[in-house]
């Protein structure tokens, strides 16, 4: 299995790490003839960027360039690479910290893995890695409106900020969660956070039975994404302290679409690991950021003891700039499924 790569018939595969020069996605699977829509490209890296005071200082412009795949702007259906380079790069707040094993990060793990220190930035494990899923997920989606008749919609948002909720789609995040998560900063600490992505107009019958479920696959591709704690579809968790009776999905006949379809959605669009027609809704828990600003313990790598602070720049709740990102993975899958 390929660390570095997801899928089959769209298969993503990535390069570079955080603080290297370049980084770049190979997509395979994109049909000849596509018009390459660069708006949707821009638009979902800017979704990704940061853009409030509790966001990374670190500030990249994403500029990108398509090395193959492409002709006069139209997929070729070769194997289309996209190369990206940082531009923000700075080592030293990690300087003085490189023989701490912090708390929550993957040093000590990463280490035993490869007998390497991990390097400055997290290197591949950083979140950094993840505008190239941006980049892979706007291709899947100009693959899917092609596939699709420009039918599916995907709807993401910021679902949760400690315990501060949104359930329904809100274009912007609350002004109650900014000032939340402004104060958070403010205390040099960080907060978990939930995202949800629901899918509309998506056909019935996607999915496979077994061990390719729809929502298997689903949990396979967003439980990669750096921080994800947690995954569910439907009511989810809250499923299991519900009765038969009360989760159950009846169907009735829609007088309007002339066919069959669920009374109500608990199950979130998915049945036996195959899509129902109903939206898909799918909700990913990530942990707080385990950077933070406050006075911390641990240990260095000859096991003594050490106070220290982690300085550099970094986000204060993963779920906010995470948007993007669940939306981007989701598509991906659905590519695959296509």
């Amino acid at each position: 299995m390929n660390a570095n790569a997801f899928g089959d018939k769209f298969k993503i595969s990535i390069s570079g790490a955080s603080h290297d020069d370049y980084m770049s996605v190979a997509i395979s699977g994109m049909s000849k003839g596509i018009s390459i829509d660069y708006d949707l490209i821009d638009y979902d890296l800017s979704r990704r960027r940061p853009k409030y005071a509790f966001d990374t200082p670190r500030i990249e412009k994403d500029e990108y360039i398509i090395v193959s795949g492409e002709d006069n702007g139209t997929t070729t259906g070769e194997e289309i690479k996209v190369v990206i380079k940082n531009k923000s790069i700075d080592n030293k707040p990690y300087t003085d910290i490189s023989n701490i094993y912090r708390p929550s990060h993957a040093d000590y793990t990463w280490e035993v893995k490869t007998g390497q220190p991990l390097s400055a930035g997290g290197g591949i494990l950083s979140a950094r890695e993840t505008v190239l899923r941006v980049i892979a997920g706007a291709f899947a989606k100009m693959l899917l409106k092609e596939k699709l008749n420009n039918m599916i919609e995907f709807y993401t948002w910021v679902h949760s900020v400690g315990e501060i909720f949104a359930p329904d789609y809100e274009p912007e995040i609350s002004s109650q969660m900014q000032q939340y998560l402004t104060k958070i900063k403010t205390d040099g600490d960080s907060i978990g956070g939930s995202v949800r992505c629901v899918i509309k107009h998506i056909p019935a019958g996607i999915g496979e039975p077994v061990f390719n479920k729809i929502h298997a696959v689903l949990a396979y591709a967003l439980m990669s994404i750096p921080a994800a704690k947690a995954f569910e579809v439907g009511r989810g968790v809250e499923a299991s302290f519900m009765k038969g009776s009360e989760h159950n999905d009846p169907y009735k006949y829609d007088e309007t679409e002339h066919k069959i379809i669920p009374a109500k959605n608990d199950a979130g669009g998915v049945l036996g690991g195959i899509t129902t027609g109903e939206d898909i809704i799918l909700t990913v828990y990530f942990k707080p950021i385990s950077s933070i600003l406050k006075e911390q313990h641990s240990v260095d790598k000859d096991g003594k003891p050490v106070s220290f602070s982690v300085g550099g720049r970094h986000d204060v709740c993963a779920a906010i700039r995470a948007v993007a990102v669940v939306e981007a993975m989701t598509a991906i899958v659905i590519a695959n499924f296509i």
